[in-house]
């Protein structure tokens, strides 16, 4: 499954079934902007995508992928300018953009038996080709904590739950993950896993 970034495909060899990647970077650094143009350029290529945003909400998501395709200036739309320039780009794009199977769903917090439920019910009765071909979680530290277990643990049991999730349903997931602030007082500032 192609990316649409050339260099990461070329790296990696794109997205697998099967498989869970994360795009891991510090706060700001455009991990979101890059789940949704991976997604929106899968969606594009007739792949069905579910794109589960725990930070922003649904109608944000949108608006940055109305910007990413019609090539809109976002800060202008953000400050209510543009309405004549976004209406004739989506006059162009409205066909294009209303054919992709990209669905957005936003929440405060979702663990892998709800997400497991909303495949189900997007299935629909369909069975397994009704399942996604990629599921995007933005991002993995906004996840519903569990009382009993430390913040490490959950996320770690979240992510292993989710390859299996993966594995099961035979679809890529991708997981966006903030990197530790911490690296920036080392020396080198690199971050470590």
């Amino acid at each position: 499954l192609p990316t649409g970034l050339h260099a990461l495909d070329v790296a990696i060899w794109g997205l697998w079934r099967g498989e869970l990647c994360t795009i891991a970077a510090r706060a700001g650094e455009g991990k979101t902007t890059a789940a949704l143009q991976m997604a929106h350029h899968l969606a594009s290529l007739g792949k069905r995508v579910l794109y589960i945003s725990l930070e922003m909400p649904s109608e944000q998501l949108t608006e940055r992928i109305l910007v990413q395709t019609c090539g809109l200036n976002a800060w202008d739309l953000r400050r209510g300018q543009g309405a004549a320039a976004l209406d004739a780009a989506l006059a162009i794009h409205r066909p294009a953009l209303a054919a992709l199977d990209l669905r957005m769903v936003d929440s405060a917090g979702y663990d892998v038996a709800e997400i497991e439920h909303m495949l189900h019910a997007l299935s629909n009765g369909r069975g397994p080709a009704a399942v996604p071909d990629v599921l995007f979680l933005d991002h993995v530290q906004l996840i519903r904590s569990q009382p009993d277990l430390q913040r490490f643990d959950l996320i770690a049991e979240f992510v292993r739950d989710l390859k299996a999730l993966a594995v099961k349903h035979r679809m890529a997931v991708v997981i966006t993950s903030q990197i530790s602030r911490q690296a920036m007082q080392r020396k080198d500032a690199q971050p470590t896993l």
